[in-house]
Formats: C-alpha cells, structure tokens, sequence
C-alpha cells in the first residue's frame, strides 16, 4: 500500500509527543519517507521545532520568542531544536520543514548549510518566505502550502516551488490535475485512514502527510 510517499506529520504523532525526538526515531523505524516539523526561532536565535508560537503550561501561554532554548527546556524537556533533529535524521531520512515566521527561515537556512544537509525541503503557508528563500538559497526545494480551493492557480507560476501542500478536506482529482498542468506536485495533509490513503493515490497525489506511517508502511513488519 506505500505507492505514495509517506510523510510523517510532526513525526509519528499520532502515537507520540508531536516534533520530538521518540516521534522523530519512531518515524524513522517505520519507514516513512519524510518527516514533517515546523521551525521557529526562539529568542537567543537558536530554531526550535514546535507548532504552535507558544507553549501552554498551568494554563499560561509561554510564547517561544521571549524565552532562550534552556528557559523553553525548563518549560518544555523534549522541545527539539532543529540541530538536535539533524543529528536524529541526517542520513537516515529527508525532513520538510514548515517555516512558521518570517525570522526562522535565514537560520533554518544556516542550520541546514552548517550540517551539510543538502536535501530537506522548505515548506510555508507565507509564500513570501518562498520568494525569499530561493534568494538564499535558490538550490533548496520549496514547496507552497494552501488551505482552499483558488478560483485560479495562475499565482502560482510566480513562486520558486517544486509543488504544493494542501489540507485534505480541499484535494480532489479536477485540483490535482490543475496542479499538475502547472507542472508541480501535490502533497496533502492529513491522511490518517485507509479510505483518504486510496482515494489520494486514485487521483495521483505524489505524497501524504499523516499522524500514523507505521500504518501505510511495511518497514515495521519487516523489522518484526
């Protein structure tokens, strides 16, 4: 059933704490073919992997611009920077990672150049980001993320990308084939069940992000 490439989203998140390093080592042992994060820049520069702006604690909300990678640890242990997810997964599987603010991309860019990681894609809702990015980094793939169905896709064909991420709920086989006549791929997020996962490969999606790889994967029966 692994015709399409799998995504783990935010790691093997389903099973485990979103964009650590357990979700992160367990994604690679079930033989996904990416992993999903997202990057943020803390406040002494360093980027760190986590979703959301802030971290909810006792029902405050710590914002991840106001505090150094240590002060985020105290508050959050297995938050993850992106140079400790490098040292989980170069060389054992791709990372797409979702620029979440303006300010994240140039040290992401940093982070990637000073690993020597020369595969990871870089992904945004802030397609500006992508313009900026392939000023600095024009060899790096890009791909534009959307949640809708545009009216016109001809916008489009004035960003630097090798395709498209798009919320499930809007993917169909007429928005697959006008993606593709613009010459791009199409990656959609969220697929977590066997029905999403066969209608997606129908209509010739290139790859799925999902919560639960070991469940579109056969790396895990064939460890056993």
């Amino acid at each position: 059933m692994n015709n399409l490439k799998i995504i783990a989203h935010r790691g093997s998140s389903g099973t485990y704490p979103e964009n650590t390093a357990l979700a992160f080592q367990k994604a690679i042992y079930s033989g996904a073919d990416m992993i999903e994060t997202d990057a943020r820049v803390c406040k002494t520069g360093e980027v760190v992997l986590h979703h959301d702006h802030f971290i909810l604690k006792n029902n405050k909300h710590y914002f991840i611009n106001d505090f150094s990678v240590s002060e985020l640890k105290k508050l959050k242990p297995d938050i993850l920077t992106l140079n400790e997810a490098l040292e989980i997964t170069k060389n054992k599987i791709q990372l797409n990672i979702e620029i979440k603010e303006k300010q994240a991309l140039t040290p992401t860019l940093k982070t990637l150049q000073d690993k020597k990681v020369n595969d990871a894609i870089i992904s945004s809702f802030i397609h500006e980001i992508l313009l900026e990015a392939e000023r600095l980094s024009p060899n790096i793939e890009k791909m534009a993320i959307f949640a809708c169905n545009p009216i016109t896709f001809d916008f489009l064909e004035n960003l630097p990308i090798a395709g498209v991420v798009s919320e499930l709920f809007w993917v169909d086989k007429q928005f697959v084939e006008k993606i593709k006549a613009k010459g791009l791929s199409v990656f959609v997020w969220t697929v977590n069940t066997k029905k999403d996962y066969e209608r997606m490969q129908k209509i010739g999606v290139e790859a799925i992000f999902t919560d639960y790889p070991e469940k579109f994967t056969t790396a895990v029966e064939n460890h056993s």
